[in-house]
């Protein structure tokens, strides 16, 4: 963690990288990097002579971006870890909320293709002893995504996990931190909720991000 933060003896504050002296600064290359235009993410392809990309380099936030890439990394270690259950007596779930699926008709007339449905699809996983695993796919016309959809899941697939692990005693819940979906105070009552309905201890582990991977994918 130390060298993350650049708090070590080896690891020293951020230092500015350096052309060796064979480089020519004014040779010129090519890479694309994703930035927002007219409020869309674009990856345009970007022109730039090597003198000019690297004081680009040397005005990035790179303190910042270590202490995401640890975050990043242990919550993925813990992630990894927390998939394998060896206690008969827990079951681990993984939530996480798919792409909207489009509707379609086999033989639709052509202004129909304009015109389409949506339905939400929610996805998990569990994970019981002996590597035992089932998952789950509910779909469903409500496409908001919000705490409504995520506690009438998740209490519907708990009834079902536990009428074939009735010896459960702790559910400990995997997913992201998307906060208009699981990380709000609603689903933090809500496990309070589903504590008292199931009598059993529930537990919720919000992972980052960018280092999830989510049964959707």
């Amino acid at each position: 963690m130390e060298c993350y933060y650049q708090k070590c003896d080896v690891c020293l504050p951020k230092q500015e990288f350096e052309l060796k002296q064979n480089v020519d600064k004014r040779e010129v290359v090519y890479f694309k990097e994703w930035k927002t235009i007219d409020k869309r993410a674009c990856l345009p392809e970007t022109m730039m002579d090597i003198g000019a990309l690297v004081n680009d380099v040397n005005t990035l936030d790179t303190p910042k971006y270590l202490i995401h890439c640890y975050i990043k990394k242990q919550t993925h270690q813990y992630f990894k870890t927390a998939s394998k259950n060896n206690d008969p007596k827990t079951l681990k779930l993984q939530l996480d909320f798919s792409e909207n699926y489009k509707t379609a008709f086999q033989d639709e007339v052509q202004s129909a293709h304009f015109v389409y449905q949506q339905v939400a699809i929610f996805t998990e996983v569990s994970w019981y002893v002996n590597n035992e695993t089932s998952s789950f796919i509910v779909v469903s016309d409500d496409v908001t995504h919000d705490k409504y959809c995520v506690r009438t899941f998740v209490e519907r697939i708990l009834e079902i996990e536990l009428r074939k692990h009735p010896d459960v005693k702790e559910v400990e819940v995997l997913s992201d931190g998307a906060s208009s979906q699981f990380k709000s105070r609603f689903n933090f009552a809500n496990i309070g909720y589903l504590c008292e309905k199931f009598k059993l201890n529930v537990k919720m582990d919000l992972l980052c991000i960018l280092s999830w991977e989510g049964c959707s994918r």
